[in-house]
């Protein structure tokens, strides 16, 4: 990922949990396909997650970025 510059991304950054710890979900179809998303940060392909954040657990996280990306739950 890009790092964000000027003080908005040194803000961003001190914002960050300090142990640094994200999740992902994986959906797989009854044909056995993958599903990726393409970020709009970054080039290429990924599996849906994102951050953990403080006090939240994996699965939880998991949950929520699959809500805020895809509007899945």
């Amino acid at each position: 990922m890009e790092a964000a510059t000027g003080s908005a991304g040194l803000a961003w950054q001190r914002g960050l949990p300090r142990k640094r710890m994200a999740a992902a979900v994986v959906l797989v179809d009854d044909g056995g396909r993958v599903l990726l998303v393409r970020p709009t940060y970054r080039p290429g392909w990924d599996l849906p997650g994102g951050v953990i954040e403080q006090d939240e657990a994996p699965r939880a996280a998991a949950r929520r970025e699959l809500v805020e990306e895809l509007s899945l739950d």
